[in-house]
């Protein structure tokens, strides 16, 4: 008596099976990054994201970008087409996508007396694949110059962003700031702030920037981080793959 043993070499239809099998709940995960109306692949300048330019990371479209107040006084305000915000996505759901922001010396204050900036923008983070749900965010000053004046008046470094949903009603807000005033020139730094809120397919979020020294301060690099949550796949979307696998294997077999 002889047996056969069907193995994967000569059961193409188990292979397709059990491809089928492992890609479909992963099928709204996308790890791309996209830009719109930019000349980068993966970042954008501030101007042109103003102008309608769009990033995508990971399904979540950071677009609708405002400037609404920038000031350096004395000195130049900041120009924006010299900030480069760069998609961020290293496949983690908590944190999960989001943005960097290099400044590149635009959000500077130099010493020679008392000196002040503002820089205000907003935007919306929205989910474009029906899969992931905003849940949280992060805000961390990555990189700061914050040398203050002994003695005298402080040297201070505030990012504020407040949440809202794209209806107005404020979510939460996250801070992060460095404080610089005594003869020590001791620096007092928040870290890494993080919020979560209510889950919301879609988030507007306003963000502030403040500094005032009579020394040397500047913000260099700005993360903006958004935790995500991927749903089980639903009932329907099993159904569907499970359908699609079977058609594909009908086929496979009419072709032997």
């Amino acid at each position: 008596m002889s047996h056969t043993i069907r193995t994967t070499e000569n059961n193409p239809r188990f292979c397709l099976l059990a491809l089928g099998a492992l890609l479909c709940p992963l099928m709204p995960l996308q790890g791309a990054i996209v830009t719109t109306g930019c000349a980068g692949a993966s970042s954008c300048t501030m101007a042109e994201l103003a102008s309608g330019g769009t990033i995508t990371v990971n399904g979540i479209r950071f677009s609708n970008f405002e400037i609404t107040d920038a000031v350096r006084d004395p000195g130049s305000p900041p120009q924006e087409s010299q900030i480069i915000v760069q998609g961020l996505d290293d496949g983690g759901f908590n944190p999960g996508p989001g943005l960097r922001y290099s400044f590149d010396d635009e959000l500077t204050l130099a010493s020679g007396g008392l000196q002040n900036m503002t820089f205000r923008f907003n935007f919306t983070a929205e989910n474009t694949l029906g899969t992931a749900t905003l849940i949280g965010h992060t805000l961390d000053m990555v990189d700061f110059i914050n040398a203050g004046n002994p003695g005298a008046v402080e040297g201070q470094l505030n990012v504020r962003d407040q949440v809202e949903t794209l209806g107005g009603a404020i979510l939460d807000t996250a801070l992060v700031e460095s404080v610089r005033s005594d003869a020590a020139m001791v620096n007092v730094l928040n870290n890494p702030d993080v919020i979560s809120f209510a889950a919301q397919d879609a988030i507007r979020i306003r963000t502030i920037v403040n500094g005032t020294t009579l020394h040397q301060l500047a913000l260099e690099t700005l993360d903006q981080r958004f935790s995500i949550v991927v749903p089980e796949p639903g009932t329907a979307t099993l159904l569907g793959c499970g359908i699609a696998i079977m058609l594909a294997g009908l086929r496979l077999r009419q072709r032997r």
